[in-house]
């Protein structure tokens, strides 16, 4: 069973997240912009899992949750142009995937890099089916502190 969550309203956020940011914070090469001009119709950051947000206490590892929704010009986000935004973003990600009314969840497991201090290590993504964007969703489940959850 595929499960969507019910992310709380006192997390919204809401706000477009040009791909000229991401572009700043990773200087991705030509073909990775190509995906994002081809495949990317817009991202925003829909969600803050965070303390202040979810009254969940962040940890070192997970300080906070960040919730992107990503409507794709196509049914098809190649994992580069993921993982670019991953790069971007010091915090862990839950992309939602959206389009033609389904929506497909996305992540990766992602810590800070012993080596070097600004960088992460993601995982491979995991990713959920197609589901139309209807489906129920699920409250988050209980955790003590956002590395839990």
């Amino acid at each position: 069973m595929t499960t969507l969550f019910a992310y709380p309203t006192s997390a919204a956020f809401g706000r477009v997240l040009p791909k000229s940011k991401i572009y700043e914070r990773t200087q991705p090469t030509t073909a990775v912009k190509g995906l994002f001009v081809r495949q990317i119709e817009q991202i925003v950051w829909q969600y803050k899992l965070a303390p202040e947000t979810i009254n969940v206490q962040g940890t070192t590892i997970v300080p906070e949750i960040q919730i992107f929704r990503i409507t794709l010009k196509t049914g098809e986000l190649k994992p580069e142009a993921l993982r670019y935004i991953d790069q971007a973003i010091p915090f862990p990600l839950i992309f939602e995937l959206h389009h033609e009314g389904n929506v497909k969840g996305i992540a990766a497991y992602k810590r800070p890099s012993a080596a070097a201090a600004a960088k992460s290590v993601i995982s491979p993504y995991f990713a959920t089916d197609w589901l139309p964007e209807d489906t129920p969703r699920h409250p988050l489940p209980v955790g003590f502190d956002l590395e839990t959850l």
